[in-house]
Parts: C-alpha cells; sequence; structure tokens
C-alpha cells in the first residue's frame, strides 16, 4: 500500500464522514446465488481445534433485533448494532454485514465497496466495486449464514436459542409493522457503503442512519523470533519485540507473570509508518529467580476491531516443563523464561588460612562442590589454576610447573574432586554451565 493511500485510509479512521456523495460509476449487475450453490458450505466454516490450550475470541451477535420500537415506514438500516467486522483466517476471511429492514419485502440491495486508501484518478489504484443482491442471492447468504452458525454451535458451547433465533427468518411482527434482517457477504477489505434497498414493488426504501462501514484485515500480534535462550542468569535485561499488524493507532494489552504472581500492561498509539505493519519493543529485567512469562492479551485497531488470546488463569502448572517456550492457540503469543541463581563455587574442607595437609610421596583428595546452583544449569565445567610454591626449599630439585585445566561436574551431581600429589596453591578461576554467561553467573568462594 503506497504511503499516500494509508495516510488517505488513517484520515478515514480518525474522521469519519456520516454521508457520503454518490460516486461515479456504471453499476453492473452481480449475483451471488450461483456462488453459493456451486460451492460446499463446508468450505466456508473450518471447526475450530479443541485441542489447543486457548481460543482466539470471536465476537456473534446473539440477537439481531433492536429493542427500541421501530417506525411503521418503510426503512432499512445498515449494521443497526454499531458492531466492527474485520478479516481473519480464523473466519475464513468474510464477514457477513447485516442490514436491518423495517416493513419490507426486500427484492433488490445495492451497495458499493471502495477499496482502501482509493483515490479518484490515482493511476494504478483499484477500482470501486458496484453490487446488486437480489433476493434470490439474499436468501442464498442467509442460508450460508445459518448453516455456518450451526456448524459453530457442533463444534463450540454457543446456546441452541441462537441458532433457533437465526433460523426463524430473523422476523418478528405485529398489528402495525415487522422488522426482518439481511445480510451482506463481504470477502475484501474495502469501505462498504449501502446505495440503495428496493422492495419488490420496485419502491426504493429510505436508508436510516450512518450507510457505510469500514472493514480491514483483522489486527494480529506476535512475538518476533529473537534467537534468545530460556534459561537466564538472574539480573539480565531482555528486549522482547513485537511484531503488529493493523490500522493504526493501535493499543496492545500484554502481562509478565513470575511465578504465579501476574501484572498487566497496556501500550497505547502505536502507529504504523509505510504500511500496516509496525512493532513494540518489551524492556524487561530478569530480577527474580524462578519461572517469567510474557503473554499478549489483545490488539485493539484504529476503527475498534480486536484479537484476544485466552491464556490459562496461571502458568504455574507448566513450571515442570523446563523446555516448554509458549502456551496457547498462538504459538509466538508467549515467551517463557527459566531465571536462574548464580553458582556458588568452593572447596570442601580446605581454604584461605586452612590448607589441606599433604605427605610425602602421597596424595590427598580435593573437592570442588557448586552451591546453590539450579539444575537446569547442569552440568558445570570448572576452571582449576595451579601454583607451584615460591619456597625454595620445598621446590627444589622436583622443576614444578603452573598449570590450568577444567574439571566436569559429574552427570547429576554437584561436586567432583580430583587428587593432589604436589604442594602449591589450587584456585578456582571460573565455572561454566549449561547456561553460558561466563562471569556473569559466577560466584567463587574459597
Amino acid at each position: 500500500m503506497r504511503l499516500e493511500e494509508l495516510e488517505a485510509l488513517k484520515h478515514y479512521t480518525k474522521q469519519r464522514v456520516a454521508e457520503r456523495s454518490g460516486l461515479p460509476s456504471t453499476p453492473e449487475s452481480f449475483s451471488l446465488f450461483s456462488i453459493f450453490y456451486s460451492v460446499p458450505l463446508s468450505s466456508f466454516f473450518t471447526p475450530p481445534d479443541s485441542h489447543l490450550l486457548g481460543e482466539y475470541t470471536i465476537h456473534v451477535s446473539s440477537d439481531p433485533h433492536p429493542d427500541e420500537p421501530l417506525s411503521p415506514l418503510s426503512t432499512a438500516q445498515l449494521n443497526p448494532h454499531a458492531h466492527t467486522f474485520c478479516l481473519s483466517p480464523q473466519t475464513n476471511n468474510f464477514v457477513f454485514i447485516p442490514i436491518l429492514l423495517n416493513n419490507t419485502d426486500v427484492a433488490k440491495v445495492r451497495y458499493t465497496v471502495t477499496p482502501l486508501g482509493y483515490s479518484a484518478g490515482w493511476w494504478g489504484t483499484s477500482k470501486i466495486e458496484h453490487v446488486e443482491l437480489s433476493s434470490k442471492d439474499l436468501e442464498a447468504i442467509e442460508i450460508a449464514r445459518v448453516k455456518g452458525l450451526r456448524v459453530a454451535q457442533s463444534t463450540t458451547n454457543m446456546s441452541l436459542d441462537v441458532v433457533d433465533k437465526e433460523k426463524d427468518n430473523s422476523k418478528t411482527s405485529n398489528s402495525t409493522h415487522t422488522h426482518s434482517m439481511a445480510h451482506i457477504l463481504l470477502e475484501k477489505p474495502g469501505i462498504l457503503r449501502l446505495q440503495s434497498v428496493m422492495d419488490k414493488s420496485n419502491i426504493e426504501v429510505r436508508l436510516n442512519h450512518s450507510r457505510e462501514i469500514i472493514v480491514v484485515l483483522c489486527p494480529q500480534a506476535d512475538f518476533t523470533p529473537d534467537g534468545l535462550k530460556m534459561v537466564h542468569c538472574a539480573g539480565q535485561d531482555l528486549t522482547l519485540t513485537i511484531a503488529i499488524r493493523g490500522l493504526s493507532p493501535l493499543r496492545l494489552r500484554w502481562f509478565k507473570e513470575v511465578n504465579g504472581r501476574r501484572e498487566h500492561f497496556v501500550k497505547e498509539g502505536i502507529e504504523s509508518v509505510h504500511s500496516m505493519d509496525s512493532s513494540s519493543e518489551l524492556a524487561v529485567s530478569l530480577d527474580e529467580i524462578g519461572r517469567h512469562v510474557y503473554a499478549i492479551e489483545e490488539v485493539i485497531d484504529g476503527v475498534g476491531n480486536s484479537l484476544s488470546i485466552s491464556h490459562p488463569s496461571t502458568f504455574t502448572e507448566h513450571a515442570h516443563e523446563a523446555n516448554a517456550t509458549f502456551y496457547g492457540p498462538n504459538l509466538n503469543s508467549t515467551r517463557s523464561f527459566s531465571v536462574i541463581r548464580p553458582p556458588a563455587v568452593s572447596f570442601k574442607y580446605c581454604g584461605p588460612g586452612s590448607p589441606t595437609s599433604l605427605l610425602i610421596g602421597s596424595e590427598v583428595p580435593l573437592t570442588i562442590a557448586v552451591n546453590h546452583a539450579d539444575v537446569l544449569d547442569a552440568p558445570w565445567e570448572v576452571s582449576l589454576k595451579y601454583q607451584p610454591p615460591t619456597d625454595l626449599e620445598e621446590n627444589r630439585g622436583k622443576r614444578l610447573q603452573s598449570w590450568r585445566k577444567n574439571l566436569m561436574t559429574p552427570r547429576k551431581k554437584k561436586d567432583l574432586s580430583f587428587r593432589a600429589s604436589t604442594p602449591g596453591d589450587y584456585r578456582i578461576v571460573g565455572v561454566k554451565g549449561k547456561v553460558n554467561f561466563g562471569h556473569q553467573c559466577l560466584n567463587v568462594l574459597w
């Protein structure tokens, strides 16, 4: 999308016009009736995966009829509940836009779809599409919609009352008037403008309230791949990046959970620059030892469409899954880290001022212990340095040389032993676990 087109779209969302003048173009007849009878309805409705730990929330209106009494005049109102609509793979990239009809036996519905960012006279932009639906087209759309509700009911917990209400022709009556509901099926983003509604007597019905609605791609938000390890040392700072797609300005809700304690955050006014893609960085501090989870809760676009992602009430039930890096239906909706304490390394049974005695011609075992360490960091590689004694009498004729070597702790153990046969100074100079952060995760005790 060109920058000029995007700016025009942003301007539209901030200053919505209640009425627009007719757009010059020659109407072309268009029928959807043949489409619905040639394409299996199952291709439009995909049952959700019941094995997912969370779910995307999609709003379904349970009652298309307003509570207030309607005028006895023949009228039509686009989107009477002022809902927002967006296209998403979770809804098979189409939406049903409702039209509330009062005292009307509808014969034709005419509307236009203006591409997002359309500019009259701009070379290369898509053209305005003019569509006319007959009563047969509207009937086919209604059949598809009601069958879609039945599919949703069979795979979710939707109440049967909802389906029954939709089945009964969406019509009620009393002694003075009747009202019913028709729908427009939209499969592409754009600005839908209701042009006219004709009844069976070929009389144009009066249009009430706003005649247009904007339909965009549903907002999306995902953590971007960053190559970060899932185990970190306490005290580190990380930057997480969330890729966001949608019509700006965008609003992001997220939370962090540390050892079962959850804290919620909101980030407002996220703007896209050259397209509908943008990003937001989260600076996080891994100060507390334990399990840290960062999760996206909701993203809302500039016209009110929202994507909500459900999560477990707590992630502590998954704490034993050391290799689990995400939860929920969206594999990139959460980031999880285990934060461990720095290991303390020391000699057992000896230290400065308390040396180990070594008899001439013998050996003595020396033990190094890794204290207060997390098993997620095992095994540990300990760097050891040896310095011969400086006393000339003790070192006479032995030609002792200094050395440096690395020793590895045995599997599932936090200490290691080696045998010393020469006097001198043995010093621990480093330790490296599976989480390789060098001296940031090192605490040497003598």
